[in-house]
């Protein structure tokens, strides 16, 4: 729980093209709320644990339509170094890029992302709380997700999907 609570706040209307919509800020508070659970099943540095809040945080911020988008990542990454999205956290260059490339490789095939088994464990658990949240569009196959601990969290991400949803 720690990380949603330190992360939470940087989820703002104004970085999306449609705050209310499917990919809004309700779609990466649910993110960023299933990675924190499934970090709390790993053992994540507080650096890991910064690095992932903030893919969290930012990972859909340009998408301009709800479509399938293979490019949303990359332009999530255009808006945030605009905006200056990851100014201010005491980032080493090397984090703030390895953020980046969480949100412009996690809309695209899981064998294009190459990094170390530590960055790789980070962008599995990016894409698993992103596809956990596929619960909102009654589209997740637990089959896909890459981690034991996401599968675990199924019954949780229905749940919290019902909750913030009033169904």
């Amino acid at each position: 729980m720690f990380m949603y609570q330190e992360y939470n706040r940087y989820i703002l209307p104004e970085h999306y093209n449609d705050p209310c919509g499917i990919h809004g800020i309700s779609h990466a508070r649910r993110v960023l709320y299933l990675a924190d659970k499934i970090a709390e099943k790993c053992d994540l540095t507080k650096e890991e644990e910064r690095i992932l809040g903030l893919a969290c945080c930012y990972h859909d911020i340009g998408r301009v339509h709800n479509d399938r988008d293979i490019l949303h990542g990359k332009l999530s990454c255009k808006k945030i170094e605009k905006l200056e999205l990851l100014d201010g956290f005491g980032l080493e260059e090397e984090e703030k890029k390895l953020i980046l490339r969480l949100i412009s490789y996690h809309c695209l095939n899981d064998a294009l992302f190459t990094g170390t088994e530590r960055e790789k464990y980070l962008f599995n658990i990016l894409k698993d709380a992103d596809g956990l949240d596929r619960v909102r569009i009654f589209d997740l196959n637990p089959a896909y997700l890459r981690l034991d601990a996401s599968r675990e969290l199924v019954d949780l991400a229905w749940g919290l999907y019902r909750f913030c949803t009033g169904l």
